[in-house]
């Protein structure tokens, strides 16, 4: 039930509390790390610099419809992202690389 989800981080490589939002439909904006951006790049969240004016003006974001079809977009977004078979078949692609 809340307005949006702000999570101006600038080296998380895959935070949980973000992909939760997200795949819940809430409004969110992130710092434009990888995963921020790959969302981003779906439509599913803000992604903008961590900066304090690229934040305050993400702030104004939330309560537009674009929030919105971002939030709409969401869980999708990461049910394609992180689905157990897609994550299982990187998973064993990055080890392969490794081995």
């Amino acid at each position: 039930g809340c307005s949006g989800f702000v999570y101006p981080s600038r080296w998380d490589a895959n935070p949980t509390a973000v992909l939760e939002a997200v795949s819940r439909g809430v409004p969110t904006i992130c710092g434009s790390y990888p995963l921020g951006r790959a969302l981003a790049e779906r439509g599913a969240v803000l992604s903008v610099p961590t900066k304090a004016r690229p934040i305050l003006d993400a702030l104004r974001w939330l309560r537009t419809e674009d929030a919105q079809v971002a939030a709409s977009l969401g869980p999708a977004a990461v049910a394609s992202m992180f689905s157990p078979r897609r994550v299982a078949k990187e998973w064993i692609r990055q080890v392969e690389a490794v081995l």
